[in-house]
Protein backbone atom coordinates (compact mmCIF):
# COMPACT_ATOMS: atom_id res chain seq x y z
CA UNK A 1 0.00 0.00 0.00
CA UNK A 2 0.92 3.70 -0.72
CA UNK A 3 1.31 4.89 2.75
CA UNK A 4 1.38 8.32 1.43
CA UNK A 5 -2.52 8.07 -0.18
CA UNK A 6 -3.24 6.48 3.46
CA UNK A 7 -1.55 9.41 5.33
CA UNK A 8 -3.09 12.37 3.19
CA UNK A 9 -6.76 10.54 4.08
CA UNK A 10 -6.24 10.61 7.49
CA UNK A 11 -5.10 13.88 7.15
CA UNK A 12 -8.26 15.19 5.84
CA UNK A 13 -10.37 13.02 7.92
CA UNK A 14 -8.98 15.16 10.97
CA UNK A 15 -9.56 18.50 9.22
CA UNK A 16 -13.10 17.09 8.95
CA UNK A 17 -13.91 16.42 12.48
CA UNK A 18 -12.80 13.01 13.06
CA UNK A 19 -10.40 11.71 15.95
CA UNK A 20 -8.83 9.88 13.30
CA UNK A 21 -5.34 7.59 14.49
CA UNK A 22 -2.99 5.65 12.83
CA UNK A 23 -0.75 2.85 14.41
CA UNK A 24 -2.77 3.78 17.74
CA UNK A 25 -2.35 1.71 21.08
CA UNK A 26 -2.18 -1.46 21.32
CA UNK A 27 -5.75 -3.27 20.21
CA UNK A 28 -9.03 -1.99 19.62
CA UNK A 29 -10.67 -2.01 22.99
CA UNK A 30 -7.64 -0.11 24.50
CA UNK A 31 -7.58 2.18 21.59
CA UNK A 32 -11.53 3.01 21.68
CA UNK A 33 -11.23 3.89 25.40
CA UNK A 34 -7.85 6.31 24.80
CA UNK A 35 -9.79 7.80 21.95
CA UNK A 36 -12.93 8.75 24.30
CA UNK A 37 -10.53 9.69 26.95
CA UNK A 38 -9.00 11.92 24.19
CA UNK A 39 -12.45 13.79 23.01
CA UNK A 40 -13.77 13.89 26.69
CA UNK A 41 -10.01 16.08 27.48
CA UNK A 42 -10.82 18.04 24.36
CA UNK A 43 -14.38 18.80 25.23
CA UNK A 44 -13.00 19.91 28.83
CA UNK A 45 -10.71 22.11 27.24
CA UNK A 46 -13.34 23.93 25.34
CA UNK A 47 -13.62 22.02 22.02
CA UNK A 48 -17.13 22.11 20.62
CA UNK A 49 -18.51 18.93 21.05
CA UNK A 50 -21.05 19.23 17.62
CA UNK A 51 -17.24 19.68 16.05
CA UNK A 52 -16.29 16.03 16.76
CA UNK A 53 -17.98 13.60 13.85
CA UNK A 54 -16.48 10.12 15.00
CA UNK A 55 -13.26 8.55 15.33
CA UNK A 56 -11.50 6.15 12.52
CA UNK A 57 -8.36 4.18 13.32
CA UNK A 58 -5.94 1.49 13.18
CA UNK A 59 -4.65 0.20 16.28
CA UNK A 60 -0.46 -1.20 16.64
CA UNK A 61 -1.94 -5.18 15.90
CA UNK A 62 -3.50 -3.81 12.85
CA UNK A 63 -0.23 -2.09 11.47
CA UNK A 64 1.88 -4.58 12.01
CA UNK A 65 -0.82 -6.61 9.81
CA UNK A 66 -0.32 -3.79 7.04
CA UNK A 67 3.25 -4.02 7.14
CA UNK A 68 3.43 -7.58 6.80
CA UNK A 69 0.50 -8.12 4.01
CA UNK A 70 -0.55 -5.05 2.64
CA UNK A 71 -3.56 -5.17 4.18
CA UNK A 72 -5.18 -3.74 7.29
CA UNK A 73 -8.54 -3.17 9.00
CA UNK A 74 -9.69 0.44 10.22
CA UNK A 75 -12.51 0.78 13.17
CA UNK A 76 -14.94 3.78 12.87
CA UNK A 77 -17.83 5.09 14.87
CA UNK A 78 -19.51 7.54 16.67
CA UNK A 79 -17.58 8.40 20.07
CA UNK A 80 -18.63 7.24 23.94
CA UNK A 81 -17.58 8.70 26.71
CA UNK A 82 -18.63 8.10 30.24
CA UNK A 83 -18.83 12.09 31.05
CA UNK A 84 -20.34 13.24 27.29
CA UNK A 85 -21.87 10.49 26.17
CA UNK A 86 -22.35 9.99 22.74
CA UNK A 87 -19.97 11.94 20.46
CA UNK A 88 -20.70 12.06 16.26
CA UNK A 89 -22.26 10.98 13.50
CA UNK A 90 -24.37 7.69 14.10
CA UNK A 91 -21.33 4.93 13.20
CA UNK A 92 -22.73 4.10 9.87
CA UNK A 93 -22.76 7.52 8.33
CA UNK A 94 -19.03 8.04 10.39
CA UNK A 95 -18.47 4.64 8.42
CA UNK A 96 -19.85 6.50 4.44
CA UNK A 97 -17.77 9.10 5.14
CA UNK A 98 -14.61 7.83 5.96
CA UNK A 99 -15.09 5.19 2.97
CA UNK A 100 -15.55 8.35 0.33
CA UNK A 101 -12.49 10.07 2.36
CA UNK A 102 -10.31 6.98 1.87
CA UNK A 103 -11.71 6.43 -1.91
CA UNK A 104 -10.66 9.96 -2.79
CA UNK A 105 -6.84 9.81 -1.54
CA UNK A 106 -6.60 6.50 -3.72
CA UNK A 107 -7.03 3.82 -1.42
CA UNK A 108 -8.38 0.87 -1.78
CA UNK A 109 -11.26 0.45 0.31
CA UNK A 110 -14.00 -2.75 1.25
CA UNK A 111 -16.99 -2.10 3.14
CA UNK A 112 -20.01 -3.97 3.91
CA UNK A 113 -22.14 -1.22 5.30
CA UNK A 114 -22.67 -1.88 8.30
CA UNK A 115 -21.68 0.20 11.48
CA UNK A 116 -20.48 -2.68 13.37
CA UNK A 117 -18.32 -4.31 10.26
CA UNK A 118 -14.60 -2.68 10.19
CA UNK A 119 -13.32 -1.30 6.80
CA UNK A 120 -11.22 -3.41 5.07
CA UNK A 121 -7.89 -1.35 3.35
CA UNK A 122 -5.70 -3.21 0.93
CA UNK A 123 -2.45 -2.47 -1.54
CA UNK A 124 -3.42 -1.36 -4.62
Amino acid sequence: MDTKNLTAAFRELVKSGFIARRNFSCCTNCAGNDIANEAAELIDKGKDPSEIRGTVFYHRQSGERLRKTGECHLYFGRIHTAKHGNLGAPSKVVGREAVAILRKHGVDVTWNGKADSALLVRAS
